[in-house]
């Protein structure tokens, strides 16, 4: 493909790209092959044809729709959000958005489906564990600057591959830091380590020069001392619907795509961004709620991966009822605290009888890939326990008894 740039920052199109593929999130993963863009845009993908293929479902990227066998000059402004559709047969509909296209069923069209990305964001991604590899990883593929602040074996890989690397042997490149540059001003610094870790770490995202500083981690916590140390105007605060793990620092990861259990942050800006890069992403404003919802539905299902990870064997009916009977607790001790059940998928699984919850416990143990997680530890588990049994001692006997 060549391009021809325009004064404006458009550019002028004089080939395709034929792409096979399901169209999916974000432009590089449109095609095999993405082509450079030019240096006055900062990232353009094409692919053809369309027949009843799924389009990219980004709010905050430039989309606009042609028929393949008329390509024109297309000049559109960077950062701008445009769903449109050109009409060159009678076929075409007018204003034909995104989430129509999805429906579109015309064998006689076929598409070029042109899509310009918005000026890409300055982010910090601290603790480049699974879950923070997994943001850098699509974000950095979705045209982003991204920087991983790492330390110890985790920086040392990343130092000698400065990339996040996949078990597939996908690669996106990213910036290596051992600490925070305070002096950076970050579009986005997003924390993933865990709620145990920090404390250590607040002192820096405090002094940060970060526009927005989102936490992303699980806690029972209040979120006002997260908020506080940052200032309430940038703190944002959200949690991964993202399974993956590091071995010997490659990444093997499960997002999230659909379904009521997205992942929820408090800002809609970037909801916007990490659907874009391809984590479907929803706005959730009661993020305290959200986050102690999880921690009783999450809890008893990281003891018996602990367990099962350990024992190379699923965890018994009586330990499975166990867990469920904490889970119960859990769920109770949010609502005496005052907090919302949120999402509603949790309200129904919150009042699934024990017996039905601690089938499901126990068939998760047997799952390799639920398995796989306990090589995590019972930091994490135990951390929340803790939390939860800080805030109402008299109310936690169920949640104690089952600490690892």
């Amino acid at each position: 493909m060549s391009f021809g740039c325009h004064a404006d920052g458009g550019y002028r199109t004089r080939a395709h790209i034929m792409c096979q593929s399901r169209l999916c999130h974000w432009g590089s993963q449109i095609c095999e092959g993405s082509v450079a863009a030019p240096s006055c845009f900062p990232r353009w993908e094409e692919a053809a044809p369309y027949r009843r293929r799924r389009a990219c479902s980004c709010a905050s990227s430039s989309v606009l729709l042609t028929e393949d066998r008329h390509p024109r000059d297309r000049r559109e402004v960077p950062g701008r959000s445009v769903r449109h559709a050109r009409r060159e047969r009678d076929d075409v509909p007018r204003g034909l958005d995104l989430g129509a296209l999805r429906s579109v069923e015309s064998p006689a069209v076929r598409w070029t489906v042109h899509v310009c990305y918005a000026q890409p964001m300055k982010i910090a991604i601290l603790g480049p564990g699974g879950i923070g590899s997994t943001f850098a990883f699509q974000l950095a593929r979705a045209g982003h600057d991204v920087t991983v602040i790492a330390r110890g074996a985790r920086l040392a890989h990343l130092e000698r591959e400065q990339a996040i690397v996949k078990k597939n042997g996908e690669r996106a490149a990213v910036r290596v830091q051992g600490a925070l540059d305070p002096a950076t001003e970050w579009d986005l610094v997003l924390v993933t380590v865990l709620a145990s870790q920090v404390d250590a770490v607040l002192p820096a995202l405090a002094a940060s020069a970060a526009r927005t500083i989102m936490f992303m981690f699980n806690t029972f916590e209040p979120l006002d001392r997260l908020r506080d140390a940052v200032g309430p105007e940038r703190a944002a605060f959200g949690f991964p619907a993202i399974l993956a793990w590091l071995d010997d620092g490659v990444l093997t990861t499960r997002i999230v795509t659909r379904g009521p259990l997205l992942t929820p942050v408090s800002d809609p800006a970037w909801a916007r961004v990490f659907t874009a890069a391809g984590i479907p992403t929803v706005v959730e404003p009661d993020m305290q709620g959200w986050l102690r919802t999880h921690a009783a539905f999450v809890v008893p299902g990281m003891i018996a991966s602990v367990r099962a990870h350990e024992r190379r064997a699923g965890i018994s009916w009586s330990e499975a009822m166990a867990l469920a009977r904490a889970s119960d607790e859990g769920f109770r001790l949010v609502r005496q605290l005052g907090d919302a059940i949120v999402p509603a998928a949790m309200v129904t699984y919150s009042r699934v009888p024990t017996v039905a919850t601690a089938a499901l416990l126990w068939a998760m143990s047997r799952s390799p890939s639920i398995r796989r997680t306990g090589a995590a530890g019972p930091g994490e588990s135990r951390t929340l326990i803790d939390m939860m049994s800080a805030v109402a001692p008299d109310h936690t006997r169920a949640l104690l008894a089952v600490r690892p």
